[in-house]
């Protein structure tokens, strides 16, 4: 589990800039059902919009109790702010993390020391302000984490901003499942791999050859992003070192793609975050290339031209923009998900799914949601005479989960007796389950101790196909 410091009362759209705001700060988990049990302090900063102007440095707003976990506090103004000026204000719980929220310190580790920080939308500074404007309905969390290609002497971060909603949708906030299945994934894009179906997994999402992926109640898209943004590292690097200088890279009919999924109302959201992040689905490689550009998965072929000994500029189209689209466990699968049952189109390699489990009467249409994409999505044996061993005819499952209800594991069993997975469980993310606040002592972080409260840790599951012909 992970805890995260939000606002109860969110700042004001509009202030004006001799007034402080006020605010209510709260430190509880993702569903916010639980508040933080130990005493922690709280910082503040103010970040401008505009990169002309420097950010505050953190001061200390509190002390969080749950005690005082309903006062209202006074947050001076900007240090020499002007008329119509706009600042973000950042939430923290050290002056050392800041706005940050890191995947640097590997998936052990990640989130076990403090409350996740919260950014504000921009603040307006008037004297005009308008008080009907109201309060503030989103907030934003930036994440880092290393790319794979990063070196001791090249260091290479990803900066990823993900968009979330004050309300309790829950189509529209980040859970646990997903903030740790995609710190898991930063870490095995970047890590010597020891289990055998862990590498079998990690062949199939960073292997330089064209991949299909969707993403199954994508909510935030944090998982989507994360996976887009390691792949675009590992294939760019990949690609523009098997190239001499003045070669162009052979033309693919199909570059892959990455398709994250939801409802309706989940799309506007999803679609923004991953707008919100285009860079990361770019990469700049090697002192020949000056920039490497990802366009949009829809165009067909990839091309990569370096001349000989000047800068040049890649365009690569690696199919590693995540896609948002609608899919509706409860409805026949879309139109865009026959294309994996198409001569020529590739077959359909992955599923992805973070805490999907927390509505138990939704299990059967997502199990049919799963059969039929396995059945449309898979190799026939003569398709897939060209596939290496290690590669597989038929589409991996992988599964972020952390219990909150014992009966939530029949999924795992249902997808084992309708489908024929084999489940099993590769990994865990602690993040604070074995903390004092998090579990119920040191080496709590099982679900089994802990699954009462949701508090345990996120469960890295990997499923395959068994029992199929050829198999």
């Amino acid at each position: 589990m992970f805890w995260y410091i939000s606002f109860l009362r969110p700042p004001p759209a509009q202030s004006i800039p001799s007034f402080p705001i006020t605010i209510t700060p709260q430190i509880a988990n993702d569903l916010r059902t639980n508040l933080y049990d130990n005493e922690q302090d709280i910082y503040y900063s103010w970040s401008p919009t505009v990169l002309t102007t420097k950010p505050s440095s953190p001061l200390k707003l509190t002390t969080w109790r749950q005690s005082n976990a309903y006062k209202e506090l006074s947050v001076p103004p900007p240090f020499g702010v002007r008329e119509g000026q706009s600042y973000r204000l950042v939430l923290c719980a050290s002056p050392n993390v800041g706005p940050y929220i890191g995947f640097t310190e590997g998936s052990k580790e990640f989130g076990r020391t403090h409350p996740f920080s919260v950014i504000s939308m921009p603040i307006t500074f008037t004297k005009n302000a308008v008080k009907a404007k109201g309060k503030q309905e989103r907030i934003e969390r930036v994440y880092r984490f290393p790319l794979p290609t990063a070196s001791e002497s090249t260091a290479k971060v990803a900066s990823m901003k993900i968009t979330e909603q004050t309300s309790f949708d829950l189509d529209k906030k980040i859970w646990d499942s997903g903030i740790g299945l995609s710190s898991w994934l930063a870490d095995i894009a970047k890590e010597q791999i020891q289990n055998p179906l862990v590498q079998k997994l990690k062949n199939v999402l960073f292997s330089v050859e064209a991949r299909n992926v969707i993403e199954l109640g994508a909510g935030t898209g944090i998982v989507a992003i994360t996976l887009g943004a390691l792949r675009a590292d590992c294939l760019t690097a990949k690609l523009v070192a098997s190239l001499e200088p003045g070669e162009e890279s052979s033309q693919q009919e199909n570059v892959g793609s990455i398709y994250t999924t939801d409802l309706p109302s989940a799309l506007p959201l999803l679609t923004q975050n991953i707008s919100s992040n285009t860079h990361l689905f770019r990469s700049s490689v090697s002192s020949l290339v000056s920039s490497v550009s990802s366009t949009t998965p829809q165009i067909p072929g990839r091309s990569l031209v370096l001349s000989p000994g000047t800068e040049s500029t890649a365009v690569l189209d690696l199919g590693c923009t995540p896609i948002p689209e609608v899919l509706d466990w409860d409805e026949p699968l879309p139109e865009f998900a026959h294309q994996f049952g198409e001569k020529g189109k590739g077959r359909l390699d992955m599923i992805i799914m973070a805490d999907v489990t927390y509505n138990t009467s939704s299990f059967p249409s997502l199990v049919k949601t799963i059969r039929d994409l396995v059945q449309l999505g898979s190799l026939s044996l003569s398709t897939a005479a060209g596939y290496s061993e290690d590669e597989t005819k038929y589409p991996l499952i992988l599964i972020g989960y952390k219990q909150r209800d014992r009966a939530e594991r029949e999924l795992f069993r249902t997808l084992s007796s309708q489908v024929g997975f084999r489940m099993t469980k590769v990994d865990e993310v602690p993040g604070a389950s074995r903390l004092p606040g998090g579990g119920k002592g040191e080496g709590s972080g099982s679900a089994a101790d802990s699954e009462e409260e949701g508090r345990g840790p996120v469960e890295i599951w990997i499923g395959e196909l068994i029992g199929r012909e050829g198999e």
